[in-house]
């Protein structure tokens, strides 16, 4: 077995100046540089270690980074301890980063095509791994070690040892390696994903148990991961968030537990999490011995990006517009389904959400939104609440008519019986084979403007008017 191992031939406690054999110090500019030493008698082992620290300020980036020789397409374990100081957010200060490279130092690709996104059909790039680097606690060695498979275009490694973004810290790194394994075992599992919009029930304890049958049938075609849906709790419940939040571990997983327990498999369930005041979109696990085995909060940053911290400062407005463009919005809309995408759009809403507001299913909203059907009059009144206005114009008696209806969800006979006119007149009002009176409209054009369900059933119109 191949092994290059980062030798660290130290010279001298806190020697800034005398790097060891094959390790240089990057910053990219030198007011954000941090002190460099090299220790003889440090490290895990006393064998030496490289050294970053910091001022006060945030201002600081830098690393310890060194090339290796590798063989493309081979296997490769890093290894690393390192101790840090104590620090705000650990992880996005103190990390590694291994860069694949050719025999030029340029960046490589990887073999296979990508089979999916905007680049699909293209060779991506190679990116930089990020090994896990443990945060541990504070002045304590932690020990860091991944197994990574170097691109067949390969030709050489670059070792990258971090400090950034923290003021007054420190960190400590020894015996760096960089060392050729065999290739892990292929480890094969199924995975089984259920799309369900558990529509039963009015409480989020009522949700769990209709994935039962589902994760049954799971197991019985030998899956080893089951995936469920995000916030399942709280659709359909027409309860808030908070209403609808728990802890984690809590009642929801237990229950899930209880089904891994007796599938024997894994069962991720994605919850509303409570703790104190904060709520959480959180996944959690649970594992074939009916225990939580973890749980990812939204939040938290994905270990590819340990860095990326950043605020963006734009017109609200303007951004909306251009978000809107990307996804192919009418910023005029026309119809019905125009005005109904841009206001979900704008709101930031999923199909779901809004047919859920609205009363509906997903699929009849998807087809108002499509331009395929129209929604019935009873309909109508909760889909100008969501919109917050009346979508069509109404310069037309029959127009007027058709608005009136709609907005407070009539049929042709209630709105006769309020007004005092027999059906037939109200319906050829509206299809325009007549027009109504000139007091007749204006009074349908206030009703129109009337809160809805003003008027009581049977009332007339013209108790109104005064």
């Amino acid at each position: 077995m191949k092994s290059f191992t980062a030798l660290l031939f130290l010279l001298a406690t806190a020697a800034p100046a005398a790097f060891p054999d094959g390790w240089s110090l990057w910053s990219p500019r030198d007011e954000a540089k941090p002190d460099a030493e090299v220790s003889q008698t440090g490290g895990h082992g006393g064998k030496g270690s490289l050294i970053l620290k910091t001022g006060a300020g945030e201002q600081w980036i830098g690393c310890w980074t060194r090339t290796l020789p590798i063989e493309g397409g081979q296997h490769y374990q890093f290894s690393a301890w390192k101790k840090a100081s104590a620090m705000p957010t650990a992880r996005r200060s103190v990390y590694a980063r291994i860069l694949w490279q050719d025999e030029n130092g340029k960046p490589v690709q990887w073999e296979e095509p990508a089979k999916q996104g905007y680049a699909k059909g293209t060779v991506p790039r190679a990116e930089p791994e990020y090994p896990p680097v443990h945060e541990g606690e504070a002045n304590q060695w932690t020990h860091c070690e991944s197994t990574l498979r170097a691109p067949v275009k390969a030709r050489q490694a670059k070792i990258e040892l971090y400090l950034q973004w923290a003021a007054n810290a420190r960190v400590e790194w020894s015996d760096v390696s960089l060392g050729a394994v065999a290739a892990p075992a292929p480890r094969k599992v199924r995975l089984a994903t259920i799309h369900l919009q558990p529509k039963d029930g009015k409480n989020p304890t009522d949700k769990p148990p209709q994935y039962a049958p589902l994760i049954a049938a799971a197991a019985q075609q030998k899956a080893d991961l089951v995936v469920l849906g995000e916030t399942l709790t709280y659709y359909g419940t027409g309860k808030t968030m908070a209403e609808c939040a728990e802890s984690v571990p809590g009642p929801s997983t237990e229950y899930f537990g209880k089904l891994a327990k007796e599938h024997h498999l894994y069962i991720v369930a994605g919850l509303v999490e409570r703790e104190g005041k904060t709520l959480y979109n959180t996944a959690a696990l649970m594992g074939p011995d009916g225990a939580l085995v973890g749980k990812y909060r939204k939040v938290t940053l994905h270990p590819i990006l340990p860095f990326c911290f950043f605020t963006i400062k734009v017109n609200t407005e303007a951004f909306k517009s251009f978000i809107l463009r990307k996804k192919g919005v009418t910023q005029q809309p026309k119809s019905l389904g125009e005005h109904l995408r841009k206001q979900r759009l704008v709101l930031g809403l999923r199909q779901e959400d809004v047919a859920n507001e609205l009363g509906t299913l997903r699929e009849v909203y998807d087809r108002w939104e499509r331009d395929e059907r129209l929604p019935v009059v009873s309909e109508w009144p909760a889909i100008i609440s969501f919109l917050g206005y009346y979508p069509a114009p109404e310069a037309a008696a029959s127009e007027v008519v058709l608005k009136t209806r709609r907005c407070h969800g009539m049929t042709q006979k209630s709105l006769a019986k309020v007004i005092g006119v027999i059906h037939q007149r109200v319906r050829r009002w509206e299809r325009g084979q007549e027009l109504p009176p000139s007091d007749a409209k204006a009074l349908l054009m206030r009703l129109a403007t009337l809160p809805q369900c003003r008027f009581a059933k049977g009332a007339h119109f013209r108790a109104h008017a005064g």
